[in-house]
């Protein structure tokens, strides 16, 4: 079983190579044309996602980081043989390749928006629902539906333009609307280092202009967001 923590660029000479990982074991780096793979072998395939597991993973994309691009795995992404891996390598080593490229001298940061909905009207109480006619039943649906599609409506518009702010200091942006009725945001940014001053000082910003939402902002993280989609060699995923 090889545990795989990320794909990089070849590191430099000074890369310390007495890595441990997660449950302890050595993080071996092993090179691939113009690619480095981080992982470990012997890994249990159904690993908990403990505290320390996860803080052991994570330790080891921020040595990588520190050196170089790296496109992170999920914790827990695991490959049953060594030719496994060298097959997605092999298939999509182009694909990696860019993705390094595009993610270079980049962190993710993370951006949270809580808002409480609009208000509604009131729907009609369960008795008059009970001795309702059909006709009075769907005139009741159909106004829920419109409130409804008002307020994803409403949502819409107003994450749009929140992303369209924070994306204009980032590389790239990723998004998500209204995962919760309480979140009305959930996004994820590439930003570049050199650049990070000023997307912070956006989102404060934003905040500031928008003070009937909560907007957190979260980071740096390795790029978990921006790592490119492949097409799956049976990998084993804990």
């Amino acid at each position: 079983m090889i545990y795989v923590y990320a794909i990089c660029d070849v590191l430099p000479e000074s890369t310390p190579t007495d890595l441990s990982g997660v449950g302890g074991r050595t993080v071996e780096l092993r090179s691939w044309g113009e690619l480095t793979v981080a992982s470990s072998e012997s890994l249990e395939l159904n690993m908990a996602p403990t505290p320390e597991n996860l803080l052991a993973h994570e330790r080891v994309l921020e040595m990588l980081m520190a050196r170089g691009a790296v496109l992170p795995t999920r914790f827990g992404t695991t490959f049953r043989r060594a030719s496994d891996l060298d097959a997605v390598l092999d298939g999509h080593g182009g694909r990696l390749r860019e993705g390094l490229a595009r993610v270079r001298d980049c962190d993710e940061w993370g951006v949270r928006v809580l808002w409480e909905q609009p208000e509604q009207a009131p729907s009609a109480d369960k008795r008059s629902s009970a001795t309702a006619t059909g006709r009075e039943y769907m005139l009741r649906r159909a106004a829920d539906e419109r409130r409804r599609q008002a307020v994803e409506a409403r949502a819409n518009d107003l994450a749009a333009a929140l992303h369209a702010e924070f994306a204009a200091e980032a590389v790239e942006g990723r998004r998500k609307v209204l995962a919760t009725p309480d979140l009305l945001l959930s996004a994820a940014y590439l930003v570049r280092r050199d650049q990070a001053d000023s997307f912070h000082d956006r989102v404060r910003r934003v905040a500031a202009a928008h003070p009937e939402l909560r907007i957190l902002g979260t980071g740096p993280w390795p790029p978990y967001h921006f790592v490119p989609a492949l097409d799956p060699v049976e990998p084993a995923h804990a």
